[in-house]
C-alpha cells in the first residue's frame, strides 16, 4: 500500500519530518511500514535496510534483506513520482501501488 498524507508539506523538509508533520504518522499508526535509512529511529518505522558500515561488509542474508526492500521502495518512489504535479494520473499511480502490493512475502533476518 502506499498513503498519502493529508497535509502536504512543502519545501526541502527531512522524510521524518515530512512523515509525522502530513499525517501520515497518526494515519498508518497500527500498520507495519517499510522506509529507508532515513527513517532509523523514528516513531512507528518498523522496517528500514541494513547499514553498512565501515569496515564491516553486512552478510550475504543482509545483502538480499535489503536488495528485496530495494524493490519493494522503487515501486512506492515510482508511484509517489505520479503523484507529485507534472506526473501521471492518480489513475496509474493507483495501477503502480497494486503492482508494488504484488511483492512477494519476506521477513527481516536476524
Amino acid at each position: 500500500m502506499v498513503a498519502v498524507g493529508q497535509v502536504p508539506v512543502h519545501g526541502a523538509r527531512h522524510d521524518a519530518h515530512a512523515y509525522a508533520a502530513s499525517g501520515l504518522a497518526e494515519r498508518l499508526r497500527d500498520l507495519p511500514s517499510v522506509a529507508d535509512l532515513g527513517y532509523v529511529g523514528v516513531e512507528g518505522i518498523d522496517t528500514v535496510p541494513y547499514k553498512r558500515f565501515p569496515g564491516i561488509d553486512l552478510r550475504p542474508n543482509q545483502i538480499e534483506f535489503n536488495t528485496s526492500l530495494s524493490a519493494m521502495r522503487a515501486a512506492v518512489e515510482h508511484a509517489i513520482a505520479h503523484l507529485r504535479p507534472g506526473g501521471c494520473s492518480a489513475k496509474k499511480a493507483a495501477a503502480t501501488a497494486r503492482r508494488s502490493a504484488n511483492t512477494r512475502a519476506w521477513s527481516k533476518p536476524s
